[in-house]
């Protein structure tokens, strides 16, 4: 049989080994298959950066069924294959990639690459290394493991990996002492480390240790993967160092041979950034994420905190007229905003009492009282917490951490209120900035701005000044805040707290001179 037909026998094994694997299980263990056509852009890609005629030492961390070694194969030839090593640890998709290119040269490695010997000499090093590696979240990596795998980073890198690294990022700093001197390396991992906080430690790698040559993100409403819902990128780079003068190819949007967008930025400039998702595909404004020292940001005048998670919605929620049925003491009860999708104006007034005007009436349990005192003084509201109890709530991940499960975080009324998630698919689903004029908190769907003190103070003596923040806040356009945040597949965008906090505000002259001089800025 001929590698080309073991090519179409590859993809039938692989799509029956899909329907195999339940969701649960490959969300576990990272174990999302690379679609054989992208594989084969990813190697024909490797090949613009290869030299003509040398040998090829080929190395897979995560070979999977051998996608990748189909497609060197089919780019390369076999005639230019030197060796071709593949890791895989589990023990019946070995078998299959053994089955299928074990004649072509694969040697299949049943064993965890993160714990494997790294090659001491240079010659047994890889001149060409091709990767999807185990896409798995930090939650799913026990202590242990999450322990281990920093020991072997720190040992054979000598770095330090945040514990909410995904599974990617060490196999990516391990794989550069396997890698060859001169060597590429292409990646296709999630976009996610463009702009995450633990993405921090690939970005100092890729910017200042190796010659980084391409970096393209795929459109986020365009998932690689049916059955993960993360937006990729594939990252091309060659090991050996490069000036600061080095061009980076940055590119989005169609495939990854004829991408929709590009541009090239100096390494130097990406090592400054400190996010490289608002640089890619050359959407270079900085002017409201942090560059210019002439503006004020929204941390200068703001502190931002996520809304309430009551760990329980459906229990710590109520309608207010449920509440009144069920006798609860309005002493643990606070009005509570209900979600975006019942707020259709930028402005939410109050009645006389500070409750929200033509909303839903609804209050949050939040109760400091001792056990003891509510079973003496409130039998009802007792009643209603033996209730939760034995549906189990205490169980919860967030609720058993607390000192008293029905105790809420500290989150007064903030005037300002920020929708942080925004889906491109959906006119509906924007980010917005909304008014709040009512006694209501919020819960974790809204970002919630709070004045700093100096502020609160300035705004005693004039009152219009929020107004005028909150009219600046607006004008922000929803692509400068996605250029602020980070991307998800399936187009979901998101800002977290310190990321909005970033963001530069153009003020009016007046209202800017003043504030600036209030916090020590000078333009």
């Amino acid at each position: 049989m001929t590698a080309h037909s073991k090519g179409a026998t590859h993809t039938d094994m692989q799509q029956e080994l899909e329907t195999r694997i339940s969701a649960s299980t490959k969300n576990r263990l990272g174990q999302f298959a690379t679609p054989p056509a992208l594989a084969l852009d990813i190697l024909r890609l490797a090949k613009r950066y290869s030299a003509l005629n040398e040998k090829i030492r080929f190395l897979d961390p995560g070979t999977g069924t051998g996608v990748f070694f189909s497609a060197l194969l089919d780019v390369f030839g076999s005639e230019r294959v030197q060796e071709a090593v593949g890791f895989e640890v589990d023990e019946k998709i070995t078998a299959i990639a053994e089955e299928l290119w074990g004649e072509f040269g694969l040697r299949v490695r049943g064993e965890d690459f993160t714990s494997a010997a790294v090659p001491e000499a240079e010659r047994n090093r890889f001149t060409l290394v091709a990767c999807n590696p185990p896409y798995v979240r930090h939650h799913h990596l026990d202590s242990k493991t999450k322990t281990c795998l920093k020991q072997i980073v720190e040992k054979t890198c000598g770095v330090s990996v945040n514990g909410l690294s995904g599974l990617y990022c060490y196999f990516m700093l391990i794989a550069d002492k396997w890698l060859a001197n001169n060597g590429i390396a292409l990646w296709l991992i999630p976009a996610e480390f463009l702009d995450v906080n633990y993405g921090s430690i690939l970005r100092e790698y890729l910017s200042n240790e190796v010659m980084l040559h391409r970096i393209h993100r795929f459109d986020p409403r365009d998932v690689q993967f049916i059955d993960a819902l993360v937006s990729s990128c594939v990252v091309v780079f060659e090991k050996r160092h490069c000036s600061s003068k080095h061009k980076v190819h940055l590119s989005s949007g169609g495939t990854l041979l004829e991408p929709k967008q590009t541009a090239s930025i100096a390494v130097q400039e990406l090592r400054r950034s400190p996010k490289w998702g608002q640089l890619i595909a050359g959407n270079r404004n900085h002017s409201k994420i942090g560059f210019s020292s002439q503006l004020l940001t929204v941390g200068d005048l703001f502190d931002v905190k996520r809304g309430i998670a009551t760990g329980a919605n459906s229990f710590f929620i109520l309608e207010s007229e449920k509440a009144k049925n069920l006798h609860l003491p309005m002493r643990v009860l606070k009005p509570i905003l209900p979600g975006p999708r019942h707020i259709h104006t930028d402005i939410i007034e109050a009645d006389e009492r500070g409750w929200p005007k033509e909303l839903p009436h609804l209050v949050l349990l939040d109760c400091d009282l001792a056990r003891q005192e509510i079973k003496e003084s409130y039998p009802e509201l007792d009643a209603y917490l033996i209730s939760g109890e034995e549906d189990g709530l205490t169980n919860r991940y967030l609720l058993k951490k607390r000192n008293a499960w029905f105790k809420q975080e500290d989150r007064p009324p903030a005037p300002i209120l920020f929708r942080y998630m925004s889906r491109q698919k959906r006119s509906d689903s924007r980010f917005r900035f909304v008014r709040n004029l009512t006694k209501a908190t919020a819960t974790n769907v809204y970002l919630m701005l709070y004045p700093k003190r100096w502020l609160h103070e300035i705004e005693l003596k004039d009152p219009g000044i929020l107004d005028r923040i909150f009219l600046a806040l607006q004008k922000l356009s929803n692509e400068e805040l996605m250029d602020a945040g980070r991307t998800y597949g399936g187009g979901l965008n998101k800002l977290e707290p310190r990321e909005l906090a970033a963001i530069r505000l153009t003020l009016g002259d007046e209202d800017s001179e003043i504030l600036k001089q209030k916090i020590g800025l000078r333009t």
